[in-house]
């Protein structure tokens, strides 16, 4: 017995081809003689793209175009945190991505998280921006996450699984409001100059730049991505759990028990309709002993990931002369790539990057005396550090970044 899918494109039907990537995740009807099955995938998943194409080229851009007097441009050649909404049919569509840089997180001047949500489905907008907002209302006098060194992986995993299930709650049961959709979550949080954690549910990722003896850079990924495509543990775990995966245009999906809906990732915070045993809001946590040999740390959603490899990304980050310059042109190339493979299909691209150790440009905006600072003939108003936490949302770019 087959399925036949076929999706809806703005230009026209487009049969599914082979999943290459692990990309993002979105509702789509399906248009199908056979079923009315409803699929939540990624546009890239059914492009086969290659990501054998010229690296982006390396800028400097002088205006990171991050508002005056805010902290993302005074500290734009050390940090960045960009979030472009995708295209469908060649029109601008929501932007379904969430992301931020938090300081002093959970009050602790040593601590920083980085952080990424990737909403699918119908109410995918809502999906990310209530669990993001959510979560982090929890965090900022959290005593558990206040003393990450201290509490350790396995209370740190404990805290940050009820935190994340306790937005699920909130967003997609109690309000309802990202109702047959979801988010991914992925967090980096660096402890000083020599620890850093990572929780990660669904498909977004975390990646780290390690210098090596040479002078060279590697890329290491920070985090698994939780796919039924390409994560046999998973796919078991799914099975176990009595869940059912079905391989659908070319590439395996975990189906809802009614049949309805077909999901990429295994894990994501809602699309409560796949059953909460099955695809959980767990976050698989990892702990990452940092040396003076790591550099830069990178967490973005899978549109950024689609046709770009951890490689490629972190080339550009540590060759560029500012970090917001590398951003921005690994965004503008990410987008080429997606309309260039995907005709006028590109999906969102959100990205938080920050220059290790931080305390190197934390300790900036301390030497700015009365919170004033030139910046060319304009006297900006700065940020001054607190022990308060910071939450520094993504920068919202519009159209494309030519």
């Amino acid at each position: 017995f087959f399925f036949f899918f076929f999706f809806q494109a703005e230009d026209g039907i487009r049969d599914a081809q082979e999943s290459r990537g692990l990309g993002d995740v979105y509702k789509r009807q399906v248009s199908t003689q056979s079923t009315g099955v409803q699929e939540r995938k990624s546009m890239g998943q059914c492009c086969a793209g290659a990501k054998d194409s010229d690296a982006p080229r390396s800028s400097s851009i002088a205006d990171p175009l991050y508002a005056d007097g805010s902290t993302l441009r005074l500290l734009y050649r050390n940090v960045a945190a960009y979030s472009c909404h995708g295209f469908s049919g060649g029109r601008e569509k929501q932007n379904q991505d969430r992301g931020a840089l938090v300081l002093n997180f959970a009050g602790n001047p040593e601590q920083v998280m980085l952080l990424v949500c990737d909403g699918h489905g119908p109410n995918g907008a809502d999906a990310s921006e209530g669990v993001i907002s959510t979560f982090l209302d929890s965090t900022a006098q959290n005593q558990v996450l206040a003393k990450c060194r201290e509490s350790g992986k396995d209370a740190l995993m404990e805290e940050l699984g009820k935190l994340i299930r306790e937005a699920e709650e909130s967003v997609f049961i109690s309000r309802r409001k990202g109702r047959s959709s979801g988010t991914t979550f992925t967090a980096v949080i660096v402890c000083g100059e020599d620890l850093a954690f990572t929780a990660n549910v669904g498909d977004s990722r975390s990646c780290i730049a390690v210098e090596d003896p040479d002078g060279g850079f590697d890329a290491v990924d920070l985090t698994v991505d939780h796919v039924a495509a390409g994560n046999a543990q998973e796919r078991e775990r799914i099975e176990k759990a009595g869940g059912r995966i079905s391989k659908f245009g070319g590439s395996h999906r975990v189906m809802s028990p009614t049949g309805e809906c077909a999901l990429a990732p295994t894990r994501s915070v809602g699309d409560i309709e796949f059953g909460q045993t099955v695809v959980i809001a767990d976050p698989e946590v990892t702990e990452v002993k940092l040396t003076a040999a790591h550099k830069y740390i990178v967490t973005a959603s899978d549109g950024l990931w689609e046709f770009l490899d951890r490689q490629t990304v972190m080339n550009q980050v540590v060759n560029c002369e500012n970090v917001s310059g590398a951003a921005m042109d690994l965004v503008k190339y990410s987008q080429s790539e997606w309309f260039k493979t995907c005709g006028g299909y590109c999906d969102d691209i959100s990205l938080v990057v920050c220059e290790l150790p931080f305390k190197n440009w934390m300790d900036m905006r301390d030497t700015l005396p009365n919170d004033l600072a030139e910046q060319g003939d304009k006297k900006i108003q700065t940020v001054r550090r607190s022990e308060n936490q910071e939450v520094i949302r993504c920068h919202t770019l519009t159209g494309l970044q030519n």
